[in-house]
């Protein structure tokens, strides 16, 4: 089991509307959605949340939660 905390901040001056949040399920991962903030909605492989308003300077952070079953891991990493 592993736990992904993602963070997120509007650094703009703006205010943003609608925001959608991306996590793609590897093989051999399945979402926890008892450990997982409340709100994630996944399909297939796509989990997607979406965040309806985000004031400027306002942040938070998520918790995204998956269950392991294959040992092997490709780590894709996305700068």
């Amino acid at each position: 089991q592993y736990t992904f905390t993602i963070d997120y901040e509007n650094q703009g001056t703006g205010g943003l509307f609608n925001l959608e949040l991306q996590e793609i399920l590897q093989v051999g991962w399945t979402f926890n959605s008892n450990l997982s903030t409340n709100g994630w909605n996944c399909r297939d492989t796509l989990c997607t949340f979406t965040i309806p308003s985000l004031a400027p300077s306002a942040s938070g952070s998520l918790l995204f939660v998956v269950n392991v079953f294959n040992a092997v891991w490709i780590v894709i990493l996305l700068l």
